[in-house]
């Protein structure tokens, strides 16, 4: 079964389904054939349990956590327990106190606070029952301070009874406030009740019953047409106060809302009620559609990817979660590689902080998943160079080429490294002073330049012998044992460098190329960000929108540069940082 029915039915499952009545098998068959027929396949004699394994791709139930047999299935939304018994859950949790999470079980950490009490309080038990009475004894003239005498003694003085909230004193209060013994009681409000509605109980449902029939001409009145209606004319003025539009300005077809009159650049435009809603409660600044499209063009692309990786690479994909992060692709098996896509208006800095990719990287890499993070532009305008990168990280490769059989030549035509950055390597083009080309059967099937350090990267200076690797690439598709090897060597060899840097960005790379050449990890970098408008998909470094530049093209001084590029309708999107690895010699 293709992944539209999946994706619909578990759509309309998370909407309005507080009673779970979506998950029923009579639900399903009617509304979802297609998804009925996949889950009775599932192995499980228990329908929501055949439900559950299906909306989370799971095809073996889990096990205990502490001793590997069977747990018991709960229900769709909570799934399965963790633990086969109490027994176990009991074990592991005493194995947990071991660790930092009871430090009073650290013998150390025990010694040292009886050190601590000793010299502070004299008492290395400084909160045993004898020290407290010799403190209240000292501070109260009585060791007993808060025992049950002291509270009588202060009742007795403050409210005239040793016991102020005992029965009787309530009794008293109550008649002398209400003129009744037992104001709160049962008869009490059957004669109120009485009085007012004419029924003894007033909120039992006959009455609400006859009051929703007198007023609605239904049993229920949320079943009414007079009450649907009501409530839409309440939802629409909402929505044109929150627009600062008319009410005849919004028009509604089905789930979808026609909007005139409130986009400077566009006369009209449709949105989903939810998309609407979402959007006003996240306080976008432009609601219109057509000016920031919707996410369900991001859904289709990654559906694109998902294609990709199951028809063309023939490989299972599914969706997994991880301390409460979802993976969008996950692909099982050796290499465990998941595939995050970034739709660029759902994921800028209206919606995301900046350190949301990089938090879901790093929880991902200590399970030991591989993570990419895909951005919409790059599989819109660089899809095959996209496809290739998935590929390589899988170890597929259509071509396979050894070093040995290839040779180095520098290149001073500045056209044809252009030509083969932005055709093979996801950055594109970065001007270089050193251009290093590996040629096989005289073609160009590898790449690596170097230049200065650049400003732009955070270097302020660079000295003589000292220079950044700026790129590396191979032909699409295309592994070339040693190849990169043999270009560095190359490099050294003929420009004798007192030190290399160089950066590996996070989103699709752990540095394993500099690794393997002998480079030394000395850090990372923060989360960088690009600009773009939403309908151009077309990302901008941020070096060439710094302040001093925005100032001297006119814009207003004391304003921030967010600011500025705010005004002017662009957003930022954050990326996962670099990883800086620097090599040297002598």
């Amino acid at each position: 079964m293709c992944d539209s029915p999946k994706k619909k039915f578990i759509e309309d499952f998370n909407i309005n389904n507080g009673n779970g009545y979506k998950g029923r098998e009579v639900y399903i068959i009617k509304n979802h054939p297609q998804v009925h027929v996949e889950i009775k396949k599932i192995d499980s004699e228990n329908w929501f349990e055949k439900l559950y394994k299906y909306i989370n791709s799971i095809k073996e139930a889990p096990i205990c956590k502490l001793c590997g047999g069977n747990v018991m299935f709960y229900n769709v939304r909570k799934g399965y327990a963790t633990y086969c018994s109490m027994d176990c859950r009991n074990k592991d949790n005493d194995l947990k106190l071991i660790g930092d999470k009871n430090p009073m079980k650290n013998k150390n950490v025990v010694d040292k606070s009886k050190k601590t009490k000793l010299i502070k309080y004299g008492d290395e038990h400084y909160n045993n029952k004898e020290q407290q009475y010799k403190t209240k004894e000292k501070k109260y003239d009585d060791k007993y301070y808060n025992n049950r005498l002291k509270a009588r003694k202060t009742s007795l003085y403050k409210y005239g009874t040793e016991n102020y909230t005992n029965r009787e004193l309530a009794k008293k209060t109550s008649f002398n406030k209400y003129d009744d013994e037992y104001y709160n009681n049962r008869k009490k409000h059957v004669k109120t009740n009485n009085e007012k509605y004419g029924i003894e109980y007033y909120n039992n449902r006959e009455l609400a019953k006859k009051t929703s029939f007198n007023k609605y001409g239904v049993v229920h009145h949320t079943q009414s047409k007079k009450y649907k209606e009501a409530r839409f004319v309440k939802t629409i003025n909402q929505w044109a106060n929150k627009l600062n539009i008319n009410v005849d300005d919004i028009k509604y077809n089905g789930d979808t809302y026609i909007i005139n009159n409130y986009c400077n650049s566009h006369d009209s435009f449709n949105i989903n009620k939810y998309v609407l809603r979402n959007r006003l409660n996240y306080g976008i600044s432009n609601i219109c559609t057509i000016c920031n499209p919707v996410s369900e063009n991001s859904s289709i692309k990654e559906g694109e990817i998902r294609n990709f990786i199951e028809n063309e690479l023939n490989l299972n994909t599914q969706k997994i979660k991880i301390n409460n992060k979802e993976i969008d692709i996950f692909i099982p098996g050796k290499k465990k590689l998941g595939i995050e896509f970034n739709g660029l208006y759902w994921h800028s800095h209206l919606n995301l902080d900046s350190n949301y990719h990089l938090n879901k990287l790093d929880i991902m890499n200590e399970n030991s998943i591989y993570l990419l993070n895909i951005f919409e532009n790059e599989w819109i305008h660089k899809k095959e160079i996209v496809k290739s990168i998935i590929k390589s990280k899988l170890d597929i490769f259509n071509n396979k080429i050894y070093g040995r059989k290839t040779h180095v030549i520098e290149i001073t035509n500045n056209k044809l490294v252009r030509e083969f950055l932005e055709t093979n390597h996801i950055q594109g083009f970065v001007g270089s002073k050193v251009k290093l080309g590996l040629f096989h059967e005289n073609e160009l099937v590898g790449l690596m330049t170097f230049g200065k350090k650049r400003i732009a990267m955070g270097s302020k200076t660079s000295l003589d012998g000292e220079y950044e690797m700026l790129r590396f690439c191979n032909k699409l598709n295309t592994q070339i044992v040693g190849g990169a090897s043999k270009l560095f060597k190359y490099f050294i060899k003929n420009y004798q460098p007192k030190s290399i840097i160089t950066y590996a960005d996070r989103r699709y790379s752990m540095g394993e190329l500099y690794k393997t050449l002998g480079f030394d990890h000395i850090g990372n970098t923060e989360p960088n960000y690009w600009y773009f408008k939403s309908h151009e998909y077309i990302l901008h470094y941020r070096f060439k929108f710094r302040k001093d530049v925005l100032v001297r093209e006119g814009f207003d001084a004391s304003k921030t540069e967010h600011q500025i590029m705010d005004e002017r309708g662009y957003m930022r999107i954050y990326d996962c940082g670099n990883m800086k690895f620097e090599f040297k010699l002598g």
